[in-house]
């Protein structure tokens, strides 16, 4: 069943660090349903659910699932995410699986994505501070904070703990 998506939401899991490739890991690894019912013949089975990339866009925007919801309610992770300035995002796609290899996706679409922009959120989940980096045309890294603008390393992009959202184009079209 195809569903389309705005942004690609990730759980963090629950480890106290983790990858942006261990997370999209998580959100395309099975998950056995014990009693399914077929629509088509209405038999009951076993089968594992399984969520695949189908078609991929030329920007993409991932979602860091920064809550966790308790009983007592819900909490904001903190917990790093070392996430690539590149992304192959060929083994989370239906080819990916199927074992095929190349560069292009579904429709021609290319895999390799590169990070352009980062928006960060300090805080907690009522209230807080949003502040992003981006990445100029010119390969050039600027932290936006309020009315103050400054240019920064990429060392200060890929240390950042807070990100929230990752924004990626597809590598070609830099």
């Amino acid at each position: 069943k195809e569903e389309p998506i705005i942004d690609l939401g990730l759980d963090l899991g629950s480890l106290p660090e983790t990858t942006l490739q261990e997370c999209l890991q998580r959100f395309t690894s099975g998950e056995l349903i014990a009693n399914y019912t077929c629509e088509k013949c209405g038999e009951s089975r076993k089968t594992t659910k399984k969520l695949l990339l189908q078609s991929l866009p030329p920007v993409l925007m991932v979602q860091l699932k920064r809550f966790k919801i308790h009983n007592s309610g819900s909490s904001k992770m903190e917990s790093p995410v070392d996430f690539g300035l590149e992304i192959d995002l060929q083994p989370y796609t239906n080819q990916g699986t199927q074992g095929n290899q190349g560069t292009q996706g579904t429709q021609g679409t290319p895999l390799v994505y590169e990070l352009f922009g980062v928006i960060c959120h300090t805080g907690s989940l009522d209230t807080g501070h949003y502040t992003c980096y981006m990445k100029h045309s010119t390969g050039a890294w600027y932290h936006f904070d309020d009315s103050m603008v400054q240019r920064v390393g990429i060392e200060n992009v890929k240390q950042t703990r807070t990100a929230y959202l990752l924004l990626y184009v597809v590598k070609s079209a830099i």
